[in-house]
């Protein structure tokens, strides 16, 4: 009898796509070793392109606590071979998933970095009630606590006992082909939110010298959460080599990794970030602060540390400008490596066997 996960996101849509990404990026890979996996989230209109690597996608009708336990129940035979992974903190991914523990199945509770302080410090009052009346109350059930990285492992720990370490995959391509001459593009991809600092990004490259450099551009991408209309407005009326586009993915986003040379994040916090390590499979040299949870980056050496102030970006960016093309490319090559030996899917999709099993 196959084994199955049940995965429950909160949504399905472009601005959830790196939760979607962390959630089926071992679904071929545990196909393989016998185990089925599903893809559950509220019913709705978004034309989001995604591929789901196999995994089966269920839309649900009504996220009501008793409408979900009734087609939980409906769609299930046997409860001890399901897994359910609840991703995120707060909505109804929880509470479906303490009601599918309820009646037998084993749950992994995933927050991706929800529970870390600086997010808890947003709406604090907000989340510190719901915390002790809800989300501790129903997660004190799960068999795991999941945490992504090093640092959130080290906090949720403090709190539960049955945390456990295992990151996402991260499918890594082969070898980047180093164009010397192409123009060197400096690549922000993520929701254009405050947490994620883009605008900190952009007063920083507009308070720098590559400002004005023929050989750079920055490139912004992403779906706006807050902060697109100041992006426009800092650009209003300017000439800066700055560019803010649509989401892409797929072949398209292989295709915008080609063409960049660094990836930079300044964010104030972070789980797991998938884009980063998309980027750094392909070859982007991180510009990275301590919030985008990846310290071993900055212990191996394959990524320069940055900080979400604008005046210290600026530092950051005029410093790039010093690097040699050779260095570029050694840079290149060592992100590369890292993912391939830290994060790739086949190893994650194995780690992740081991729990399935052992639970």
């Amino acid at each position: 009898m196959r084994m199955k996960v049940i995965h429950i996101v909160d949504e399905f849509s472009q601005s959830n796509h790196g939760i979607l990404e962390a959630a089926v990026s071992t679904s071929n890979d545990l196909s393989n070793s016998g185990v089925t996996s599903e893809v559950w989230f509220p019913k709705t209109t978004s034309t989001h392109l995604f591929d789901f690597r196999g995994a089966t996608p269920i839309s649900l009708a009504s996220t009501k606590l008793r409408d979900l336990g009734s087609k939980f129940c409906d769609s299930q035979k046997h409860f001890e071979k399901t897994i359910v992974i609840s991703h995120g903190a707060w909505r109804y991914a929880t509470r479906l998933a303490w009601q599918a523990n309820r009646l037998g199945c084993k749950w992994i509770y995933t927050p991706h970095g929800m529970l870390e302080p600086w997010s808890m410090q947003q709406k604090w009052l907000q989340k510190k009630f719901y915390w002790h009346f809800f989300e501790h109350r129903f997660i004190r059930r799960a068999n795991v606590i999941r945490a992504t990285s090093v640092p959130e492992y080290k906090n949720l720990s403090s709190i539960f006992t049955t945390t456990q370490l295992l990151s996402n995959g991260i499918a890594v391509p082969g070898d980047r082909q180093h164009d010397l001459s192409q123009k060197k593009r400096v690549l922000f991809l993520g929701r254009l939110h405050h947490k994620k600092a883009p605008v900190e990004l952009v007063e920083a490259w507009l308070a720098s010298s590559l400002r004005h450099n023929q050989d750079f551009e920055l490139i912004i991408i992403g779906n706006d959460d807050g902060e697109l209309g100041k992006l426009k407005s800092l650009l209003d009326n300017t000439r800066a080599n700055v560019q803010l586009r649509a989401p892409v993915y797929g072949d398209e986003k292989r295709k915008l990794f080609d063409s960049c040379s660094f990836f930079a994040l300044p964010s104030h916090s972070e789980g797991f970030p998938v884009a980063l390590l998309e980027a750094m499979a392909a070859g982007l040299v991180p510009l990275i602060s301590d919030g985008c949870n990846l310290p071993d980056a900055f212990s191996e050496g394959v990524a320069i540390r940055l900080t979400p102030v604008p005046t210290d970006i600026t530092k950051v960016l005029e410093s790039v400008v010093l690097l040699s093309n050779q260095q570029i490319a050694s840079m290149s090559d060592a992100a590369q490596k890292f993912v391939r030996e830290r994060y790739s899917v086949e190893s994650m999709a194995s780690q992740q066997l081991k729990l399935i099993h052992s639970l």
